[in-house]
């Protein structure tokens, strides 16, 4: 991903983020310093069955699809 799109990214999550709760710029850039701008393909599993993720994902444009497998009620 070229930088001009990583930047857009965070502008449109810091816009997002703002509308909640102010930001302030010293958050913001630890922010950027620690996380990355990831595009993943349609239907991308980012997580499979029984996994644990140790990553958080904002969705900066799209949707995501989220399923809860109770294995209490399986037949």
């Amino acid at each position: 991903m070229d930088k001009n799109t990583s930047n857009e990214s965070y502008i449109n999550l810091f816009h997002l983020f703002n509308s909640i709760y102010p930001v302030s710029e010293e958050l913001m850039n630890s922010f950027i310093m620690n996380c990355e701008v990831k595009n993943f393909k349609k239907k991308t599993k980012l997580l499979k069955p029984g996994n644990r993720s140790s990553s958080i994902y904002f969705i900066v444009k799209g949707s995501a699809r989220v399923y809860y497998i109770n294995k209490e009620e399986e037949k």
